[in-house]
């Protein structure tokens, strides 16, 4: 998730991000296209719907959210710590 949604996320932001939502670069367009390349991905490993939309929308709030830290730490991180929580905690199975 971190790699290609961080990495859909520049691409789309950069070409055709024009609606800024937050102080830096950021845009609702890559933050858009990270949050789909993220489902994709998230739903192809757990073939869970609701995994893969929980943790596609931790990974791009924590990709928006956190600027001074590297997202490449963050992303994983949370939506795998999400992930995990929800797996444990509740009746959602892979």
């Amino acid at each position: 998730m971190a790699t290609f949604g961080d990495m859909s996320a520049a691409l789309i932001g950069k070409r055709f991000g024009k609606t800024k939502i937050s102080r830096g670069e950021k845009s609702l367009e890559g933050s858009a296209a990270e949050f789909i390349t993220d489902l994709v991905i998230g739903y192809a490993f757990f073939s869970n719907s609701a995994i893969a939309f929980i943790m596609s929308l931790v990974a791009t709030m924590a990709e928006t959210s956190f600027e001074k830290i590297d997202d490449n730490l963050v992303i994983p991180v949370f939506s795998g710590f999400v992930a995990e929580m929800l797996i444990l905690t509740t009746y959602i199975r892979l």
